[in-house]
């Protein structure tokens, strides 16, 4: 299973357009997504503040969630010990994959920043 990532637009047509691909990272992932946002993003502006996690991301204006995202992959960076008892070997939720998919997002947030965030 696998969370599907990716930027959407309104363009006044019957459904919202992508404005980037999808990715699509292993939810073997989450722990680690879920321990980097709720050390780094304002839980406030999150749809669920209970619990941080890359779903939480869902519905979000791109530039509000490109900073968060930044934070958090350099979080993961900075502090490589406290992720990697929860990663797993590679190709099945590696750290690095992990940090990729975040700088990847923030990267496409600062480029659509109108864009909405969807999970």
């Amino acid at each position: 299973m696998s969370y599907d990532i990716r930027l959407e637009i309104d363009t006044g047509g019957p459904y919202p357009a992508s404005v980037t691909v999808w990715e699509s990272p292993t939810y073997n992932l989450r722990d680690i997504f879920c321990k980097a946002l709720s050390e780094v993003s304002d839980v406030e502006a999150m749809q669920d503040r209970s619990n941080p996690n890359v779903k939480s991301l869902d519905g979000m204006l791109a530039s509000e969630a490109a900073p968060i995202l930044f934070k958090a992959a350099a979080h993961m960076v900075a502090h490589k010990g406290l992720y990697e008892p929860l990663a797993l070997p590679k190709d099945h939720g590696d750290l690095k994959w992990a940090i990729d998919t975040f700088v990847w997002l923030a990267n496409e947030c600062t480029n659509h920043p109108k864009a909405t965030v969807r999970v």
